[in-house]
């Protein structure tokens, strides 16, 4: 099969997704990934670049048309009534922050979406997750709610919805086999995500405060990329936790940061708004235990019968920290790999291969 992929997610796309499944696939996948050039003020994509695509690709030559990123697919269904090409489309709303786009605009955005949800050839839209399926339907009954076409958008939303989770490169990036004599004496918590407010640090750092102020010993490694107006509980925390501090900030050497998830122990996920779990994943990968809070797509991760013990609600997020702290020897019994493995690209291509097989077949 050749697929034409159009990207406009940037940095932000799950996990390099884009580029990782051409490189995986059985099939052969073109893909175009416009610059910040061929975007208007708005993020959108400009008209020029459909031009150009029109004008450097046939085509009639591709079996389907996958489109990933809300610049892309806002502009294509929102500036022209017209599609670019009669093969089969695939919707990827992988990006959390497209059902927040343009919300000022309300009945433009519900002409968009009802646009997107009834395109004949628009045959399936991808999420990364049980969670934004189930919020992404939530947010469309509500800018359809005085709508007539509410109901027939609802149901053909229901029809062409389909949940594939972004893969990673796992195996490749940090080994298949567990490294089980790196750790510290002491449970070694580790902080992998970008330093930002969404991720709510201030919960992370200042129950760990008060856990060393009452004399709960452990180790701390803090990487993740710094955004330039970090919170400043990160600076408060590099003082006060400085004699528990093994690693702080990013690292940007490949090997490093995978000897650092293998050599941690507990992973303690705060964060209000994660698109596609990939750090969580990587360190669980490592075998570096998460304990995660009940919201989002963390329950997708996490095998049923350790929800218990490694989920957790907000009041009792210090109560569960201490606990997993100091029961290292039962947190290093977890072989977590095999929670993750199947995200690994080696195992989930098939699921995105499959998938469009099926549906370029029930197309024509």
């Amino acid at each position: 099969m050749k697929i034409f992929l159009i990207d406009t997610s940037g940095r932000d796309t799950p996990c390099q997704w884009a580029q990782e499944w051409k490189a995986h696939s059985r099939h052969n996948i073109v893909l175009f990934t416009p610059d910040t050039a061929s975007s208007d003020s708005q993020g959108d994509l400009s008209d020029s670049t459909f031009i150009n695509i029109h004008e450097n690709f046939d085509l009639g030559d591709f079996d389907a048309i996958v489109v990933c990123g809300k610049a892309a697919i806002s502009s294509l269904f929102a500036k022209s009534d017209t599609h670019l090409s009669k093969a089969p489309m695939i919707l990827c709303l992988y990006e959390n922050s497209f059902f927040k786009y343009h919300l000022e605009s309300h009945h433009q955005y519900a002409t968009l979406f009802d646009k997107i949800v009834l395109a004949h050839n628009v045959v399936s839209i991808w999420f990364n997750s049980q969670y934004q399926k189930i919020k992404f339907r939530e947010f469309l009954s509500s800018i359809l709610s005085n709508l007539d076409i509410r109901e027939k958008a609802l149901n053909l939303f229901d029809f062409k919805a389909n949940v594939l989770p972004p893969g990673l490169s796992l195996k490749s990036r940090f080994g298949s086999e567990i490294q089980e004599n790196v750790k510290y004496h002491r449970c070694l918590v580790l902080w992998n995500q970008r330093w930002e407010q969404a991720k709510n640090p201030d919960l992370f750092f200042k129950t760990l405060i008060t856990l060393a102020e009452h004399g709960i010993e452990f180790k701390l490694a803090v990487l993740g990329e710094a955004t330039k107006d970090y919170p400043s509980v990160f600076d408060h925390a590099k003082e006060v936790l400085s004699e528990y501090i093994v690693q702080w900030g990013y690292v940007q050497d490949e090997k490093e940061y995978a000897s650092w998830l293998w050599k941690a122990d507990l992973l303690p996920v705060t964060a209000f708004d994660d698109n596609c779990l990939s750090s969580v994943i990587e360190a669980a990968y490592c075998n570096t235990v998460p304990l995660l809070p009940k919201r989002l797509a963390y329950p997708e991760i996490l095998p049923a019968q350790y929800q218990h013990t490694f989920f957790y609600d907000d009041n009792e997020f210090a109560v569960k920290l201490q606990k997993r702290i100091m029961d290292v020897k039962y947190v290093r019994t977890m072989n977590t790999q095999q929670w993750v493995d199947r995200f690994d690209w080696n195992n989930i291509v098939k699921s995105y291969d499959d998938k469009i097989e099926e549906l370029i077949r029930d197309f024509q």
